[in-house]
């Protein structure tokens, strides 16, 4: 990452030994089970005559691990708001990397799902892996209100501007660009295109608020912060977001997406700190649901 890089050795060695310690459990051979949240909503679905969820399986037994995207299944928004933690789907991962951390903790947020930190052993300044060759998370979602969705990691990283990242992609159009506003710039509130075909679809994600704090700060675009939109989403089709692993020593536990009004200012816009974003980042888990008809949502649609 070159964004403001600075030389803080001392600094990140120490924030790396902490996450070392707090990252102790690696991820088993098959999923956890479902957060309580998250199954009790699933049995409320159940009861409700709502697809069967497809929720991780506990048998130890398990050929293959048993997750929400494994099983075809999908994880769905309430009320323009979806809340995915990724731990749900790290067994299947196409690497092992992804260790199981304790859940953060703070006074503005708290979760009882664990958190995924990619290569906690690692260097801080091992090499940063090329879009989607290791870690890729498979997340697939609906949505139940049409629209642009804001997109939001709760993450955690060893440094500042360097070991801050991941890479996520999202059924961009044509699989040719993906929507962003330039965070600075108040006067112009309108959405613009980033390449993506030579990143095989992914973004770069990242925060520069400081070594081994959690934050929701998510940004994209070295040294010019911009802020991630989706393109218009309808609901009744699935989409597939992915998470891929970039730097060694970085952690998240939720991905959050949430409708808004990009050509709005504050209440219902796409802005930090609205009751908007409030609501969406702290939204329960999402209920992993059975199929959907009509597959995978595909680009220019």
């Amino acid at each position: 990452m070159a964004v403001r890089r600075t030389s803080r050795l001392a600094l990140l060695a120490a924030t790396a030994t902490a996450l070392v310690a707090a990252a102790a459990t690696t991820l088993p051979a098959v999923s956890a089970a479902p957060s309580p949240t998250a199954a009790a909503a699933a049995g409320g679905a159940a009861a409700t005559g709502a697809a069967s969820p497809a929720t991780p399986s506990g048998d130890a037994d398990a050929a293959a691990p048993t997750t929400c995207a494994s099983r075809g299944g999908h994880y769905a928004a309430r009320g323009g708001r979806l809340a995915v933690a990724p731990v749900w789907e790290a067994a299947a991962a196409s690497s092992p990397g992804w260790v199981r951390s304790p859940a953060p903790q703070s006074a503005s947020f708290t979760t009882t799902s664990p958190a995924l930190t990619w290569q906690p052993t690692a260097s801080v300044f091992s090499p940063t892996l090329e879009p989607g060759t290791e870690g890729v998370l498979r997340l697939p979602f609906t949505v139940d209100v049409a629209g642009h969705y804001r997109v939001l990691l709760h993450s955690a990283s060893a440094g500042v501007t360097d070991a801050n990242d991941v890479w996520f992609s999202l059924n961009w159009p044509r699989r040719r660009s993906a929507y962003v506003r330039d965070r600075g710039n108040e006067d112009d509130r309108s959405l613009s295109r980033i390449d993506t075909v030579a990143s095989g679809g992914y973004v770069k994600m990242y925060q520069n608020v400081g070594a081994g704090r959690w934050t929701w700060e998510t940004n994209t675009i070295d040294e010019n912060d911009h802020i991630l939109v989706t393109r218009w989403l309808t609901p009744g089709r699935v989409y597939v977001a992915r998470l891929a692993a970039r730097s060694a020593v970085y952690s998240v536990d939720r991905l959050v997406l949430f409708a808004c009004d990009k050509t709005l200012e504050g209440e219902g816009s796409c802005d930090d700190s609205t009751g908007t974003w409030k609501r969406a980042v702290e939204a329960d888990d999402a209920v992993c649901m059975g199929t959907a008809a009509g597959g995978v949502g595909q680009d220019g649609a």
